[in-house]
């Protein structure tokens, strides 16, 4: 699977069975990190800290670009993985499934965002969406016989009510 899944939000909040790691050398006292920091979310998501190419911030609004973003790429196996359960395969998640950590992430924040470009060259749409929508314009992206879309969702947020109240 050959497309980018990228999530930039302000900062990231801690999330129950979301893991840090970091390969790390140390030497004389002093730690050297040797890759980017990795997040895993059960055994079959990883979600990388990256940077956007820089093209594609000619897509965002201005207000999105003039703010520091975490970007995190989700691997490519999730991806696969995500595509084989839309297209109505069993997938065994672990019960950490792929579109749960996105909602938990997007769903925390105001402001957020998600980039899709499909073969890491193709940016077709920017769309402000919810983050359920969001994520069922990335499925609808993923079905069977379907026409990628490259898009952009500039997160819309959606209040939600837990015990009859708003939070």
């Amino acid at each position: 699977m050959d497309d980018l899944l990228a999530i930039l939000i302000p900062k990231l909040e801690d999330v129950p069975g979301l893991e840090k790691r970091q390969e790390v050398y140390s030497w004389g006292g002093k730690d050297y990190p040797q890759e980017p920091i990795k997040y895993r979310w059960g055994s079959h998501v990883e979600l990388r800290t990256s940077e956007l190419q820089t093209y594609l911030w000619d897509f965002f609004p201005e207000d999105y670009r003039k703010q520091p973003w975490l970007v995190l790429d989700v691997n490519e196996s999730a991806l696969t993985l995500f595509q084989s359960e839309v297209n109505g395969y069993e997938v065994d998640w672990g019960g950490s499934p792929l579109d749960e950590i996105l909602k938990t992430l997007l769903s925390r924040h105001e402001k957020w965002a998600v980039v899709f470009e499909p073969y890491y060259d193709q940016m077709d749409s920017v769309y402000r969406l919810t983050v359920d929508q969001c994520i069922q314009k990335l499925k609808a992206n993923y079905l069977r016989n379907v026409q990628k879309e490259g898009f952009i969702v500039l997160g819309v947020f959606q209040k939600s009510f837990v015990d009859g109240r708003m939070r």
